[in-house]
């Protein structure tokens, strides 16, 4: 058995090298409520992390209302603020977005909202999807 002995300490290692990842699966909040928001969070080479933001059966903007713009990702950091990481890269046909982002905080919430303007530099829409990221 002296392969075991050294299984452990190479699984400990894998757990803590860069390109591990925390994945959830978070479902939305109205009016939005039969999307799904899967959230994978990776450590990267530079310590950073990579949030990567993948919704799935996203209701069109134009259903919900046709005065708003798009779906947009939020990084929450506690006592920094809020930091805009972008918009979801929405496709109306297949009903996806997606968005991948870093950040350099190793705890972090993750949030969702849907906005009347493209360009706003602070969440104003209606929150659809929010998840608290752990160290990982």
């Amino acid at each position: 058995m002296p392969t075991t002995r050294f299984l452990a300490p190479l699984l400990a290692l894998s757990l803590f090298a860069p390109g591990c990842a925390s994945r959830y699966t978070v479902p939305s909040g109205p009016p939005t409520y039969a999307a799904d928001a899967k959230i994978s969070v990776k450590l990267t080479k530079t310590g950073n992390r990579e949030v990567t933001v993948k919704m799935v059966h996203l209701a069109p903007l134009k259903r919900i209302d046709p005065g708003l713009r798009g779906y947009v990702v939020w990084i929450s950091v506690p006592g920094q603020g809020t930091t805009r990481a972008g918009m979801l890269n929405y496709n109306e046909r297949r009903r996806i977005g997606k968005l991948v982002a870093t950040t350099p905080h190793p705890k972090f919430e993750v949030f969702v909202t849907i906005e009347r303007s493209p360009t706003v530099t602070q969440p104003t829409g209606t929150e659809i999807v929010r998840k608290l990221v752990s160290k990982i």
